[in-house]
């Protein structure tokens, strides 16, 4: 076998995705040197033979290790692209839904606080959000209360931040709405515009940097910064308002910038 690979070494990375050091010094050494016994394993990491076992059963079920029909009883790496890739998802997904446990129970205090309650008074359902993982967050929580439409106007950037939407999208075009999406198509975003085929995706000539608007009462304005592709990462300063003659306005906005944009089908303008 190779180097060896001390419990805890060079674990942070990994410690990210939920491993602890002794599975990432197991997982190392496994992709590192390929096909190892529990034996070799417990040499190359130092982790101790008795709890080879169990450690990687939890690698496989974590899917960062398969265990070989061997006997005695063999291991082989995941390779690390498609273990990563998988972790990756599971983690956005976790990270979702307690986004979303979150936001049901604190939302409504902080609109109940800020007088933005649906019963309240219209002139005060308007509220300034700073930094772009609020801004995200109001984004997600327009499109999941969407009943009829949502369009959406976006940079070249703005539409790869926006398939981080893409689940909630794609919620809401299987409940009936309509997914509408204006945005300079490029080579550089092509991919993250087939990944939102499901909607009425367009180029029109101009637009805002970015827009929200949700059924006609009420709209997001947001001023990206940078506009860069980082989802989590920016400065962002977002308008939020529910008005009706605004949200009106913004409508009109909104379909006078994509009503004769060119269409986007199956990775090309029509």
């Amino acid at each position: 076998m190779g180097g060896k690979f001390e419990a805890g070494s060079r674990a942070d990375a990994l410690a990210l995705f939920g491993l602890s050091s002794y599975e990432a010094s197991l997982y190392r050494a496994l992709v590192a040197d390929g096909v190892c016994s529990a034996k070799d394993l417990s040499t190359a990491t130092g982790v101790p033979y008795g709890k080879v076992y169990e450690i990687t059963k939890l690698l496989s079920t974590k899917g960062f290790v398969n265990a070989l029909p061997t006997k005695p009883a063999k291991f082989q790496a995941v390779p690390p692209m498609e273990a990563i890739t998988l972790s990756k998802k599971a983690l956005i997904s976790s990270v979702e839904k307690a986004g979303d446990l979150a936001l049901r129970e604190l939302e409504p205090s902080f609109t109940r606080g800020k007088g933005l309650e649906n019963g309240g008074n219209e002139k005060n359902d308007c509220l300034v959000i700073e930094r772009r993982t609020n801004v995200n967050d109001k984004t997600e929580d327009m499109i999941n209360r969407a009943g009829e439409r949502v369009c959406i106007l976006a940079s070249e950037n703005g539409l790869k931040r926006l398939t981080a939407h893409k689940n909630a999208l794609r919620a809401a075009h299987r409940r009936g709405v309509k997914i509408l999406i204006g945005a300079p198509l490029t080579p550089a975003n092509r991919g993250h515009a087939k990944s939102l085929g499901f909607s009425d995706l367009r180029h029109p000539l101009d637009c805002p940097k970015h827009l929200v608007a949700i059924d006609g009462r009420e709209c997001l304005l947001v001023d990206p910064l940078p506009d860069d592709e980082s989802f989590l990462h920016g400065r962002d300063t977002a308008l939020w308002i529910k008005h009706g003659i605004f949200a009106s306005l913004m409508d009109k906005l909104f379909y006078s910038a994509f009503r004769d944009a060119k269409r986007f089908n199956r990775g090309r303008l029509l």
